[in-house]
């Protein structure tokens, strides 16, 4: 017979297993164009492990926008969040610079965000639908400032 201890620890890990791969599973963030902003609102675990609910980026200052396969390099420096093996979230430091990440273990494309101004110099971000955030950023920058879009490769 089994004792009430060993069954609250095996339904314990079943749990978090199961948290695991639901975070895993699904982007972390959504995204919209607000005004002048690209804001990435963070979803349900994704908000505790990067420590912040939304983050707005400057469409001005957006240099370039590129959805890769190939993630960078996480940073070393870990400013506010987590680096655990299954997620990477939250502000990071490189050279003097901030940088927002948000990814998690899976082989999904990430959108790569460079700013040239602002409290962040870059995101890593698993977003839903990566291409037509790409998409959008350059279109609103088209019609906000000419032809002077930022820089973007195809995915």
């Amino acid at each position: 017979m089994i004792g009430p201890v060993p069954v609250a620890l095996i339904v314990l890990f079943g749990l978090l297993t199961f948290g695991f791969v639901r975070v895993c599973s699904v982007p972390m963030s959504k995204w919209s164009l607000e005004g002048d902003y690209v804001c990435i609102r963070l979803n349900g675990w994704a908000s505790v492990f990067a420590l912040r609910r939304r983050v707005e980026v400057d469409l001005g200052a957006i240099r370039s926008i590129t959805v890769t396969e190939n993630r960078p390099r996480v940073p070393w420096l870990r400013i506010k969040g987590t680096g655990a093996g299954f997620v990477t979230a939250g502000l990071f430091g490189r050279k003097g610079q901030h940088e927002f990440w948000l990814t998690t273990c899976r082989r999904r494309p990430v959108v790569l965000i460079d700013c040239t101004r602002g409290d962040l110099a870059r995101l890593v971000l698993d977003v839903a639908e990566p291409e037509a955030l790409c998409r959008e950023v350059v279109r609103a920058q088209e019609a906000a400032g000419g032809a002077s879009g930022p820089e973007q490769s195809p995915p």
